[in-house]
């Protein structure tokens, strides 16, 4: 799935009623406008006890998730 915004801006993710593990990889524009990855994050499968936020280092425009 990829989350397409208009601005950049730190997007933080909470996985609730997720069960499968995920990855989030947040995208940016470099000067060229190629995408770059600004960061990558290994997402744990949801439960009561694991109810991270899974927070952006980096102002992003796009968002993908993809099987973990």
């Amino acid at each position: 799935m990829i989350f397409m915004f208009d601005s950049y801006d730190y997007r933080n993710f909470t996985m609730k009623d997720v069960m499968i593990p995920l990855d989030i990889i947040w995208l940016m524009y470099d000067d060229d406008f190629n995408f770059v990855i600004a960061n990558i994050q290994q997402v744990t499968p949801w439960t009561v006890k694991n109810q991270e936020i899974y927070k952006a280092k980096f102002a992003s425009k796009f968002i993908l998730e993809i099987n973990g």
